[in-house]
């Protein structure tokens, strides 16, 4: 992570499919390519920690399962909630008399 902005998945795909390269060409096209999600920069340091973890796994679905946990929702939480909204619409008042 670099300047507060975390790695999205498209990036941690890209990660994977460049594991091969080097880390600081992986980074300098993460930074010019992927600028407008990551905030216009990722580290050589952070590309080359993700990509020695990514090396001891066979195929990105098993790295993502064992370092991507999805939270589960309870079934309550699934359910939309109902927003009630004022009636803005205008109304004619009637003129009290002075």
């Amino acid at each position: 992570m670099t300047q507060g902005f975390p790695i999205q998945d498209i990036e941690y795909k890209f990660i994977w499919d460049t594991r091969d390269q080097f880390p600081s060409i992986v980074a300098r096209h993460l930074s010019v390519n992927y600028s407008h999600i990551n905030g216009g920069f990722r580290g050589k340091k952070t590309i080359a920690e993700l990509q020695a973890e990514m090396n001891q796994y066979e195929t990105f679905r098993e790295w993502r399962k064992a370092h991507l946990t999805i939270k589960e929702e309870s079934p309550s939480t699934t359910e939309p909630t109902k927003i009630t909204l004022p009636d803005l619409r205008k109304v004619k008042k009637k003129k009290i008399p002075a």
